[in-house]
């Protein structure tokens, strides 16, 4: 990969808000059916602005693109035009896309203080050196697997697996390229690329300013 991978990130209402509910009309009418089914108002807003930021992310590329044209896989994946691909992930408060030319990829972003009991089984094939009550390796080791998993397209558990390469880690990390990064207020994100990855490149858009130019 030629340059650094752009991730697009904006904060995201838990409340409604009319301008988003606007946006979320140009979505395509399969999309828009299921954030009717949606009583969460949060998970509604992050749909939409994670779409926004995927448009974004490809016209950077150049790619004219509406939000009519990424709509939603039948297993969840995000539908992409041809040639390209691309990941959204969301946590609380915070939204965040990325889109890359011929190469699967994934995006995963979490708040360091959630619950990640589920991969604290992995640590110790993962080197963790250090782990204390208050270290990150939870959240970097999770952020990371979440991000190949989405990549690769598979689930990251089946039952109480790892469905990814054969329930090792190790390996995930070593047949994927991965980066995690440490954004603001205690925000993590990891990025998994089938081919090395020179940088992840945070940019923050207001929301207003995601709007606009949507």
């Amino acid at each position: 990969m030629t340059r650094g991978v752009e991730l697009f990130l904006t904060s995201c209402p838990s409340s409604h808000d009319e301008e988003i509910e606007a946006l979320g009309r140009k979505l395509e009418p399969r999309l828009r059916t299921q954030l009717q089914r949606l009583r969460v108002i949060e998970r509604r807003n992050q749909t939409i602005l994670g779409r926004a930021l995927l448009v974004t992310a490809l016209r950077r590329w150049g790619v004219k693109v509406g939000l009519e044209d990424v709509g939603r896989e039948p297993e969840g994946g995000v539908v992409m035009p041809a040639g390209f691909f691309g990941s959204i992930s969301h946590t609380d408060g915070v939204v965040g896309a990325v889109a890359v030319k011929n190469v699967p990829i994934g995006l995963d972003v979490e708040h360091r203080w959630h619950s990640f009991c589920d991969v604290e089984w992995l640590l110790p094939s993962c080197s963790c050196s250090h782990h204390v009550e208050d270290c990150d390796c939870l959240a970097r080791l999770w952020v990371g697997l979440e991000a190949i998993a989405k990549a690769s397209k598979k689930p990251l558990f089946d039952g109480c697996s790892l469905s990814i390469h054969d329930n090792d880690p190790d390996l995930a990390f070593q047949r994927w390229s991965v980066i995690t990064i440490e954004l603001k207020d205690g925000v993590f994100a990891a990025v998994a690329s089938a081919i090395p990855v020179q940088a992840v490149v945070p940019v923050w858009l207001e929301r207003t300013e995601l709007l606009d130019c949507i």
